[in-house]
């Protein structure tokens, strides 16, 4: 009996999230605050988990410190970087992460951007207690 009411709650739980659409994009290119892409990710409904966690995006992924041979240099340093979430994701907080050089080495960074984590939340708070689908 459990495994059933556990069932029907996953049930629930997936067609109600599949009905609400939740979405996570992380992508693969950089994308400059100045760009079409950004104005058309936040048209689009995308919200930008770092600013939404902490008021605004931050003033610079890129560069990171990272020095060398052969790097893009070209440009000047500002947020490229960016996790959009759209749908009823609760962003519980967010910070720069691989924002720290090697110990010994203070030109080595992980890659040349800093990278953005997030702690994210679905928001289930619009399903039934019970499990029921309301049927």
């Amino acid at each position: 009996m459990l495994r059933i009411r556990r069932a029907r709650r996953v049930a629930v739980i997936a067609a109600t999230l599949a009905a609400t659409i939740v979405t996570l994009a992380l992508p693969a290119r950089a994308a400059d605050p100045a760009e079409p892409t950004v104005a058309r990710m936040r048209a689009e409904g995308y919200r930008s988990a770092f600013a939404e966690a902490n008021g605004a995006d931050p003033a610079v992924t890129w560069p990171s410190g990272l020095q060398a041979p052969a790097m893009d240099t070209d440009g000047s340093p500002e947020c490229l970087d960016y996790i959009w979430v759209r749908g009823p994701i609760l962003v519980e907080s967010a910070r720069l992460a691989f924002d720290r050089p090697a110990g010994d080495d203070p030109t080595l960074y992980p890659s040349d951007h800093l990278g953005i984590e997030a702690r994210l939340e679905i928001d289930v708070s619009g399903l039934p207690a019970d499990g029921s689908a309301g049927q």
